[in-house]
């Protein structure tokens, strides 16, 4: 967790950094990173304290001052604090570093980019009941959202990022269930071609399509192929007797962010 506070040991902590009233009349709010877990038994740079969960008082007594504080860990005082902020040089759980050129590797619980607006608008679609058979042709079943925008700008992000988004999270549960086939066939999953073969099985099921432009051409291609000649086929003669060529390029990207990508991974 992050908060701001007026020095390395400080008594409250702030959700939000210095405002114009204070500046020029009290020394400015610094950054203050927060364990909120316990950290590793061997890690020592790191100083116990209670935070009021309410009012965002800190103790730092040994037992818990009264109901509504929580145990939290703070990193103990460095000589640069008031110009990069109270941090942690090393995670207290893992040990890894988390300074990178001065930068903190640690993240808040905000919110960033497109992704929460974009699974808001999915729950909404998802939540409408359907107007027509859902098939490969109408994958959302009739279902229709309307987006408005305060700006052409913001328009245009919306409608690049929301669709990337979306791709981004259905291709994860189609590889899910993609893995679970091969396990279940007694194959091990990895990104070759037996697991590529495997989402197309799910996204044949699943009446899915996926991607856009010449990529979504090359998987309809090989789906309709699959559907063709091996429709009743199980998995395990698939990985035999179906050869669907070489993936698309936004397949091999999609693969690669979900299994080694610093978010999705």
């Amino acid at each position: 967790m992050r908060g701001y506070a007026d020095g390395p040991q400080p008594d409250f902590l702030w959700s939000t950094p210095s405002g114009p009233f204070r500046e020029g009349r009290q020394p400015p709010l610094v950054e203050v990173e927060v364990l909120m877990e316990p950290p590793n038994p061997s890690f020592l740079d790191c100083v116990s304290a209670w935070l009021d969960i309410r009012s965002g008082r800190l103790n730092y007594s040994a037992e818990r001052p009264a109901e509504g504080f929580t145990r939290v860990y703070l990193p103990t005082q460095n000589q640069d604090w008031l110009k990069n902020g109270v941090r942690f040089g090393n995670c207290c759980v893992c040990g890894e570093p988390t300074l990178r050129s001065e930068t903190s590797t640690i993240m808040d619980h905000a919110t960033k980019g497109e992704a929460p607006f974009a699974n808001l608008v999915k729950t909404q679609l998802d939540s409408q009941p359907a107007s027509r058979t859902e098939t490969r042709e109408y994958p959302n079943g009739g279902r229709k959202v309307l987006l408005f925008s305060d700006g052409r700008q913001k328009a245009a992000r919306l409608a690049r990022d929301i669709p990337r988004e979306v791709e981004q999270d259905i291709f994860r549960q189609v590889l899910a269930l993609a893995t679970r086939a091969l396990l279940q066939a007694g194959r091990e999953p990895r990104p070759d071609r037996s697991l590529y073969i495997a989402v197309l099985k799910v996204l044949s099921d699943s009446n899915l399509p996926i991607f856009d432009r010449e990529d979504a051409q090359t998987i309809e291609d090989q789906v309709r192929r699959l559907q063709k000649d091996h429709a009743d086929q199980p998995i395990e003669e698939l990985l035999a007797d179906f050869d669907p060529g070489p993936p698309p390029s936004r397949y091999r990207m999609a693969l690669l962010k979900q299994l080694c990508g610093r978010y999705y991974s």
